[in-house]
């Protein structure tokens, strides 16, 4: 079973003050977990979910991870809100998965949509599975998408092993 993490992308706008934001909640973060090391690259949009889940994965014999890291793909922003249709679906080609999963936050739920239609249209016995800060207050409206499968809700460390067992 082929599990493809997802990394929604995100309108960013530059601003000076950016990276000292990030520089210091990333000093804070680390203060709060001690063992973790910092990163030599500040750049805190990195998903940390999807590490934290993938090693649970691993160690539930889950081992073909793949990512489709969309996040700051430049050609994939056509502007205006939207997304590039060709490239997201030579992006989602490129990673072909039986399980796709997501974690938007609800500023970019619309692009996790049109990515998990794209998914479905590519690969249509792709099971798509939703999680995290958005999709667990709005589970029902998210759920009732005709091209999500499933939400898990709360512990996603518990929840999705169980659900890809069964």
């Amino acid at each position: 079973m082929r599990i493809v993490f997802v990394h929604t992308p995100m309108f960013t706008v530059p601003l000076e003050q950016r990276k000292c934001f990030w520089r210091n909640f990333d000093i804070r973060y680390h203060l709060a977990h001690p063992g973790l090391r910092h990163m030599k690259h500040n750049m805190w949009e990195l998903p940390h979910w999807m590490h934290w889940l993938a090693g649970v994965l691993v160690a539930h014999g889950y081992v073909d991870i793949d990512v489709l890291d969309l996040y700051t793909d430049a050609d994939l922003l056509a502007g205006s809100g939207s997304l590039n249709e060709a490239v997201l679906r030579q992006e989602v080609s490129a990673h072909p998965g039986d399980v796709f999963l997501f974690s938007p936050m609800t500023v970019n739920l619309h692009f996790a949509y049109h990515i998990s239609r794209t998914v479905k249209d590519l690969y249509p016995r792709a099971v798509v599975i939703y999680g995290g800060v958005a999709a667990t207050p709005l589970a029902r409206q998210v759920v009732a998408q005709p091209f999500v499968d499933y939400v898990v809700m709360d512990r996603g460390e518990v929840a999705l092993p169980a659900l890809l067992d069964a």
